[in-house]
């Protein structure tokens, strides 16, 4: 993901994000921004795996970690797999979820998952 859209997107979350989650899910976010992948990892790795509740932002920033391996191993099956949770949020940051997604799958072979 390019700095830019990655900065965009950490200011929707802040504007979307409910008000509750929006603290620990933010200081995830912020650590991302400034570059701190295993901190971000730290903070987002429990909000995006708790159930319930879903924080879809969490999932698609944890998602974002693993694909790049920032912070964490490289595993494009959880990164596949948080980005499909993260997508069925409505919002604009569930649509680029789905869209990352689909593309994830489409990369990857069968076998590989």
């Amino acid at each position: 993901m390019r700095p830019g859209a990655l900065l965009l997107t950490g200011v929707l979350v802040m504007a979307a994000s409910p008000a509750q989650a929006q603290t620990s899910t933010a200081d995830g976010v912020d650590a991302v921004l400034r570059g701190d992948y295993q901190r971000a990892a730290e903070i987002l790795k429990p909000i995006a795996e708790s159930w319930p509740p879903r924080d879809h932002v969490a999932e698609f920033f944890m998602a974002t970690l693993y694909e790049s391996g920032l912070g964490v191993a490289a595993d494009a099956t959880r990164a596949c797999a948080l980005y499909g949770r993260a997508s069925v949020d409505t919002s604009p940051f569930g649509r680029q979820a789905e869209a990352l997604w689909q593309a994830l799958l489409r990369s990857r072979s069968t076998e590989a998952f």
